[in-house]
């Protein structure tokens, strides 16, 4: 992978930073983009950009920097995502964090795609991974907004690989199932006062494999959808579930 630039979205965020670090060591000069430039500049990555993914102008501003100092980028990986009030009803959400929730991670990956990928189509070539989520296939309830978000960057997902194949660039979804990281700590913290006395259990328990994911699981599948091996692989929606939707219909 050396020579080529990777962007990566959400870099500050625990799966953000294990992509970042798997990118980096895998030869790619790394541009790690987070709304706030300081948690960005702590991963491993050759330039730390501070960048709000639901605004059009400050992603054009990001992506701009990047390829005046890395060079354009080979590699986008739109990981930038955000849950929303977990353990809340559909009926009772509200509408500033719906669009909270579609603003990240569905605008935000838009804006970027907007920004990077026609540089990819003229140069010939390129890959866009979307992180999505094991939520998107099945109703999970209490994080209505966010499965129906990580859904519809499934259909983004889709679409733009058949817009684009053309022009060899591919376009990949990954689906992770549970993964252990601060995100899952406040759904469990939710299911605790709820009542349940060993939440982290319950969340393993979705898996089919007895173990929570862990934020290198889902980076060595982002690193292996970027590869050689991978090239015939577009429009694809790659699950890091341990099994959980195996025995489920979708």
């Amino acid at each position: 992978m050396s020579g080529r630039v990777a962007i990566v979205t959400g870099a500050g965020g625990a799966i953000g930073s294990a992509l970042c670090r798997r990118l980096t060591a895998d030869g790619f000069a790394v541009a790690a983009l987070d709304v706030d430039e300081s948690p960005a500049a702590a991963v491993d990555c050759s330039l730390a950009v501070g960048c709000d993914v639901t605004d059009g102008t400050s992603v054009a501003a990001a992506v701009a920097r990047v390829h005046d100092e890395l060079g354009e980028a080979d590699v986008l990986v739109n990981n930038a995502g955000v849950l929303g009030p977990p353990a809340t009803p559909l009926v009772e959400l509200s509408p500033r964090d719906w669009d909270s929730v579609f603003a990240v991670n569905v605008t935000g990956a838009w804006n970027l795609i907007r920004a990077v990928v026609p540089t990819m189509v003229a140069r010939g070539g390129g890959c866009v991974v979307n992180i999505s989520s094991g939520a998107a296939f099945n109703g999970v309830p209490g994080i209505g907004a966010y499965g129906a978000a990580k859904a519809a960057l499934l259909h983004l997902t889709k679409t733009l690989a058949l817009e684009v194949a053309k022009s060899n660039v591919r376009c990949v979804a990954v689906c992770p199932g549970n993964v252990d990281t601060p995100m899952l700590s406040r759904i469990a913290t939710v299911l605790e006062e709820a009542g349940d006395p060993n939440p982290r259990s319950t969340l393993t328990a979705y898996h089919a494999l007895p173990r929570l994911a862990t934020t290198d699981d889902v980076a060595g599948v982002v690193a292996f959808l970027l590869g050689e091996d991978a090239a015939f692989v577009t429009g694809s929606a790659v699950l890091v579930d341990g099994g959980a939707l195996a025995g489920r219909s979708e």
